[in-house]
């Protein structure tokens, strides 16, 4: 089907969409920084021009801010994979690669602006193979499987979905954390080290456990409480008509703060992990020396670095 004579086109659709070169005439909503964009242009309009109804549907382009075209934004993502590229290129170890290409997809996910909602799939994904390694690493896939399952919420705008898809989201919540902290309490005591803070094996930051309740907080208000609105009066109908897109604007944003926090721990994760492969790097060029023990001082020399290096100890 590939090469057929539409086989040109499925190529052009193909390129089209993994390099993106021209921005939709849409408003990204994409949990990212481009959400907290957009959503800054809409309280500009809405307080300095006192609009009611700046939430009322989808703008081309931001008409307030700054608009930057979709080469500046694939050279900004360039400049921010560059570290972690840089140390992929000086360290090409299995235990560098899976977090440099996280912070890589992250970097894609948070400024680029024609980006699919469900992106953040795979960056779960990937977290989920490296949440075992670390209670850092598993506070990193909590925090981003969480906030990412709720940003896809409001694409489940089928009546049928509206009760299950809360009830399926805190059930993910509950066991992975469950299951995560289980796990690394079983982990340390293996390895004969202490618990957490909290006495478990995943501790989670009062930062963190108070961002998740303003997610939640910001997830009743959209869902329940926008849609009674209608029921409180005619002033109040008026207002959820007018502002069709406020739950939207409030999830995305919400949500586009906590991704925020996630970027940042997810290099900071990356950092710590080359760290530790360069101090524990192993030569190819190590060479044992035969042992030598001199009984006279004392002094016994274990192995050297090619003749540069010796280690000695002496006993008393």
């Amino acid at each position: 089907v590939l090469f057929q004579e539409n086989g040109s086109s499925f190529w052009q659709q193909m390129f089209s969409r993994f390099f993106v070169f021209r921005r939709e005439n849409k408003t990204s909503w994409t949990p990212g920084l481009w959400a907290l964009y957009n959503g800054l242009e809409k309280i500009h309009s809405l307080w300095s021009e006192g609009k009611i109804n700046a939430f009322a549907g989808e703008n081309e382009n931001s008409m307030v801010l700054l608009y930057l075209s979709p080469w500046i934004e694939h050279m900004v993502s360039l400049v921010f994979m560059i570290p972690s590229l840089r140390h992929v290129w000086r360290n090409p170890y299995p235990p560098v690669f899976l977090p440099a290409l996280i912070y890589c997809m992250m970097c894609a996910a948070m400024l680029e602006h024609n980006v699919d909602e469900k992106s953040i799939v795979i960056i779960i994904i990937c977290l989920s193979l490296t949440s075992c390694d670390s209670t850092m690493d598993a506070r990193l896939y909590l925090l981003i499987s969480w906030i990412g399952h709720v940003s896809l919420l409001p694409l489940l705008i089928t009546p049928d979905v509206k009760l299950i898809k809360p009830v399926l989201v805190l059930l993910h919540c509950l066991s992975s954390y469950i299951c995560l902290d289980q796990f690394h309490i079983m982990a340390r005591r293996a390895r004969r080290i202490g618990p957490e803070p909290n006495g478990g094996g995943v501790f989670l930051p009062e930062k963190d456990r108070t961002y998740f309740y303003g997610l939640v907080l910001t997830y009743v208000f959209g869902e329940i409480v926008f849609e009674l609105l209608p029921f409180m009066g005619k002033r109040f109908a008026d207002f959820r008509n007018s502002n069709q897109t406020l739950p939207l604007v409030l999830s995305s944003s919400f949500c586009a703060l906590g991704m925020c926090l996630c970027w940042y721990l997810a290099f900071q994760q990356l950092m710590r992990k080359v760290t530790v492969v360069t101090s524990y790097q192993w030569s190819p060029k190590f060479s044992f020396e035969p042992t030598s023990v001199d009984i006279n001082s004392a002094e016994l020399n274990h192995f050297s670095l090619n003749g540069s290096y010796k280690y000695s100890r002496r006993f008393s």
